[in-house]
């Protein structure tokens, strides 16, 4: 019928850090940088926004 569909919330699996693991995964702390993590940060802004519209 053409209508936007509603929803009350929203389940979104957006990419991670994997920085809750740094203690299992030592070679996160070698191969992860603040341009990694401002580039992650915009994915996942992306995202949200996009699930929420």
């Amino acid at each position: 019928d053409g209508e936007p569909l509603k929803s009350n919330k929203v389940l979104l699996d957006a990419p991670c850090s994997g920085l809750g693991v740094l203690s299992k995964r030592v070679d996160l702390w070698w191969n992860r940088n603040l341009e990694d993590m401002e580039q992650l940060k915009s994915l996942q802004d992306e995202l949200l926004d996009a699930a929420s519209t």
